[in-house]
């Protein structure tokens, strides 16, 4: 996957991986593919794709930061069912935090998907896995 990833990023920087260029646009005039809130699941679409790059390259820390940035955005969509976005961005976030070695951080990122969404199956795990790396 890593690979693959890679040899499609062909203008890679020198940690192998590659930002994305954000979409410009001006609230009020997008249409298409950038109206009707779209823009802000394109946004989140890119902060996924380099919090994935970046994991790749074992930089979790530039991973993290973009996950936060998701995750805050993700956080401030409008309330829909089903959600938006396929993939809650905090589950990712807690398991990068888990591969960084980042255990408390990671605890406290389930701990808030877990206020939002009580008895989340993917939550409960990963909190499990969090307070087990803790010996707690």
């Amino acid at each position: 996957e890593a690979e693959a990833f890679r040899s499609a990023a062909a203008d890679a920087n020198d940690e192998g991986f590659v930002t994305l260029p954000r979409p410009t646009w001006s609230k009020g005039r997008a249409t298409g593919l950038y109206g009707g809130g779209y823009q802000d699941l394109v946004e989140l679409s890119s902060h996924l794709v380099d919090a994935r790059l970046a994991t790749l390259a074992n930089n979790f820390s530039a991973a993290v930061q973009s996950l936060n940035l998701g995750a805050d955005l993700e956080d401030n969509m409008e309330y829909m069912e089903p959600p938006r976005f396929f993939q809650p961005t905090r589950h990712c976030l807690g398991d990068v935090l888990l591969s960084a070695g980042r255990h408390r951080e990671a605890e406290e990122c389930f701990l808030r998907d877990l206020k939002v969404f009580p008895e989340n199956a993917w939550s409960l795990f990963g909190l499990s896995r969090a307070l087990g790396l803790q010996g707690k």
